[in-house]
């Protein structure tokens, strides 16, 4: 299949297809209605004609499909020339009986022709359809009613030829979309796994370490540890049923106590404060998610010894921060995917994130959202 020519899907579309077969079938009337005036009017050459005739429905017809998604066809100048001279010449011998022949070439012009000039030029096949009736018929009522046949003829050719056109058209955008969907759908799927996943996958981690190493001499705080860790695996289990569905809520006084429970945990001195005021929930869900992301980083990424979450409501909307300690002078390697997750999830809520390095060993993470509720 060329870049000129149209898939070969395009005319199985029901819908297409019989705007297509509907097009055909008025491209051969035009043809049998001349034929059948020739025949009235002519003894001589009628194979001739017939052969004349039946080369331009072929031409119109090639011009129809391939004119499908708005390309055009290959070689479609010549084929456009070749219906000039199948056209005007046989004014000469078959007179008036040949008026329907130029509204073949009025649809073609309009087709493959962009803009404006397209117009013009079918302006002038009318124009001179007019003259030629005009020449071999003086009564005026004939040359406006054969003028005004070709107007109608050429614009339904070109009309239906556009409506079959639109439909593919409209098929591919909704392939796209479909495609499109699941892409998103997709993409979703992936950053819930990593911003939420991540998190609990990386806690059960830490406490398991922990409580292997506390075996040998702690057992109690060890198995308060392995408790920990089959709370947190729950909550894993739960993490990956609601990844599934859109409608996810999650609780952000939940998370805060979820936090520093894992962090104290593992020898992190931390600091929780949780607003004032209640949060709808639709931004609660985002500042948690956002929590989660932050205190894995923190978990995977530095040597933290000391965190500070805070959440305070302002007039133009509401803030998280993570302030932690421990972060190498100089962080290896480029920023990882955990960040970008969090500034498109804020920003499809219309918020955004800020990050500080600026004092030397520490890192702040800021999530800021406004004050309405997110989308």
């Amino acid at each position: 299949m060329t870049a000129t020519e149209p898939g070969p899907d395009e005319a199985a579309i029901p819908a297409a297809r019989t705007a297509i077969a509907v097009t055909v079938a008025m491209i051969l009337c035009f043809v049998a209605v001349t034929f059948g005036s020739i025949l009235s009017t002519q003894s001589e050459h009628l194979g001739w004609y017939a052969a004349t005739l039946a080369a331009l429905a072929v031409i119109q017809i090639r011009h129809l499909r391939g004119g499908l998604g708005g390309r055009r066809p290959r070689y479609w100048i010549a084929t456009t020339v070749l219906q000039v001279v199948l056209i005007y010449p046989p004014f000469l011998a078959a007179g008036i009986s040949w008026v329907a022949t130029p509204a073949f070439l009025g649809a073609t012009l309009l087709l493959f022709l962009r803009s404006r000039w397209r117009w013009v030029l079918w302006g002038a096949v009318v124009a001179g359809e007019a003259a030629i009736v005009r020449a071999l018929d003086p009564d005026l009522v004939d040359c406006a009613y054969y003028t005004a046949g070709l107007v109608f003829a050429s614009i339904c050719i070109y009309g239906l030829t556009r409506l079959a056109d639109l439909i593919v058209e409209l098929r591919a955008a909704r392939a796209e979309l479909v495609r499109l969907a699941a892409a998103g759908e997709r993409d979703r799927v992936g950053r819930d796994l990593h911003d939420l996943l991540g998190y609990s996958l990386t806690a059960v981690v830490l406490k398991g370490e922990l409580a292997d190493r506390l075996a040998g001499g702690d057992l109690p705080r060890a198995a308060a540890e392995l408790a920990g860790l089959v709370d947190v695996a729950r909550q894993a289990r739960s993490d990956v049923r609601t990844i599934a569905t859109t409608q996810r809520r999650m609780s952000l006084d939940d998370e805060l106590a979820a936090a520093r429970s894992v962090l104290v945990s593992v020898g992190v001195a931390t600091e929780v404060s949780g607003p004032d005021d209640a949060l709808d929930a639709g931004t609660q869900t985002v500042l948690a998610t956002v929590l989660r992301e932050a205190v894995a980083n923190l978990l995977r990424h530095s040597q933290a010894t000391t965190c500070t979450i805070r959440v305070r409501i302002r007039p133009d909307g509401v803030a998280l921060r993570v302030r932690n300690d421990g972060v190498p002078a100089v962080p290896a390697g480029s920023p990882g995917t955990g960040l970008d997750n969090l500034a498109r999830r804020l920003g499809e809520a219309g918020g955004r994130v800020e990050t500080d390095t600026a004092t030397a060993g520490w890192f702040e993470l800021i999530a800021r959202l406004p004050a309405s509720e997110p989308a």
